[in-house]
């Protein structure tokens, strides 16, 4: 009897949805170390923006929101042998309309925003980029609010590379 019991269960449990088995959940006060696509995904979505996994086999994700430029988030120094968390984040956007911006302008924004670093890739887009360590702890409300910072920081760098500030 307890076999058939054990089965009714087992079979149950493999009938739900396989997100619900295995969602991230977002706790504000939770010290991670070390984080997976789905922390990042959950952590993007308490913030009411729409993210949707990008990149070669989903391994980064789009953020977009109405006041704030698409934001890419991607996890970083990962573990191995099929072990997804990783010990540090990427928080970026990527601006094609920026090509015309010269050094100098691009030198003036990084010693105005310490936090982010601009640069320009060999094609010429703008690159805004900002790099979490998560070795020695952080809560997932810290990553939220450095999502928010570097959304904030990447608008204040377009407004001094576009002549607006």
């Amino acid at each position: 009897m307890k076999l058939i019991a054990k089965l009714a269960a087992a079979l149950m449990l493999a009938a739900l949805p396989g997100p619900l088995l295995a969602q991230a959940a977002y706790d504000p006060d939770k010290v991670i170390t070390s984080v997976t696509l789905d922390d990042l995904r959950v952590t993007a979505e308490t913030l009411g923006q729409s993210v949707r996994p990008v990149g070669n086999n989903g391994d980064m994700l789009l953020v977009e929101s109405e006041s704030y430029f698409k934001t890419g988030l991607q996890p970083k120094v990962c573990q191995q042998d099929g072990v997804k968390e990783c010990k540090g984040v990427l928080i970026f956007s990527v601006f094609s309309d920026l090509r015309a911006v010269t050094d100098a302008q691009i030198l003036d924004a990084n010693n105005r925003f310490l936090p982010v670093k601009v640069s320009r890739d060999a094609r010429g887009n703008v690159t805004i980029r900002r790099y979490l360590i998560l070795d020695y702890g952080a809560t997932m409300r810290n990553l939220q609010t450095n999502i928010i910072a570097f959304q904030v920081a990447s608008r204040n760098v377009v407004n001094i590379l576009k002549g607006e500030e």
